[in-house]
């Protein structure tokens, strides 16, 4: 199962994430900045205090805001969710 094992912000709205199976990336996240819960970014930095859940593996910031993890996956790998089930039926045929 695909986890988080680390996350850091890079630049405003920005991170660099490092998957349990090797995977790396960043994800742009300024389509969300300034909507909704995304709001409290702007309050002190809290952008750049970026953390993984040790509760639900997932990346959060400050005020229970979060982001999941598979679609973070998906974006930075250029898949689709389909994508990822095949890869995963095709290795689970190996096993």
């Amino acid at each position: 199962m695909i986890s988080i094992a680390s996350v850091k912000a890079i630049k405003k709205y920005s991170i660099f994430i490092v998957f349990n199976d090797g995977t790396q990336g960043v994800l742009d996240l300024s389509t969300h900045a300034g909507r909704g819960v995304f709001k409290s970014w702007e309050e002190n930095d809290n952008f750049y205090k970026v953390f993984v859940s040790e509760e639900s593996g997932a990346i959060t910031w400050p005020d229970e805001i979060d982001i999941d993890t598979l679609n973070a996956y998906f974006i930075i790998n250029k898949i689709s969710p389909e994508e990822y089930r095949k890869s995963q039926n095709t290795y689970a045929e190996y096993m």
